[in-house]
């Protein structure tokens, strides 16, 4: 079995990251695959409900991994990783939290076809003091899907965030412009002709608003 890893990250909070991971999961589950999510850092705890339990209640035949995989690191704070963790003393080690990923990935290449990585919140979210979610991007060197809303001031948002990726030569798999409006309305039509023009990396799938979850037949990851 041949383990493909992805990191799923987003131009900014609440752009619908795991909405769109719901997605790309199901998508590959329906193509036969088996698909697993991990999430390292999780904040928010104590009021939300987690993104890998959401994605599990919303997608069926997900491939669960074990609670200390699934999630590596839990604050009850809903903010960035680096605050919720000083919230309770803490900090995360940027070094010990790649290995953990790592170790993740390496118990899972002959269980899983697809691990879907989801980072907490955009590139730029600081992890502790020193290390950002782009750090984290960078060290570990897999393949990252960008996530963007389809709205007004994706440009904005989508071009600066893959002008960061390139400039660490991040290994990117493309993008994916979610929840979009069915129909989509002028702006996301327009939005979505400008991006490609200036993205300079592959455009993997739009992703429509809808009440469920449905795969996106055509794509190919």
């Amino acid at each position: 079995m041949n383990l493909k890893v992805y990191i799923i990250s987003g131009t900014g909070t609440d752009v619908g990251k795991t909405y769109a991971t719901a997605t790309l999961a199901a998508s590959e589950i329906h193509a036969g695959k088996k698909v697993g999510i991990c999430k390292p850092i999780q904040t928010g705890t104590d009021t939300l409900e987690t993104d890998p339990h959401w994605i599990t209640t919303h997608v069926q035949g997900l491939h669960r991994l074990p609670p200390e995989q699934e999630i590596l690191y839990h604050f009850p704070f809903p903010a960035a990783p680096d605050y919720a963790a000083r919230k309770i003393q803490q900090r995360i080690d940027f070094d010990e939290l790649c290995a953990k990923i790592r170790a993740v990935v390496d118990a899972h290449k002959e269980t899983l076809d697809v691990l879907f990585i989801e980072l907490a919140g955009g590139l730029m979210v600081p992890i502790n003091d020193e290390k950002f979610n782009l750090d984290l991007i960078q060290s570990l060197g897999y393949p990252t899907i960008l996530v963007t809303p389809a709205g007004l001031g994706m440009l904005n948002h989508a071009l600066l965030s893959l002008r960061a990726l390139q400039s660490i030569n991040a290994n990117i798999a493309g993008y994916v412009v979610n929840r979009i409006s069915v129909p989509a309305d002028e702006l996301e039509t327009d939005n979505l002709h400008v991006l490609q023009k200036w993205a300079g990396v592959p455009y993997l799938t739009v992703i429509p608003d809808a009440p469920v979850i449905q795969p996106i037949l055509s794509l190919q990851l």
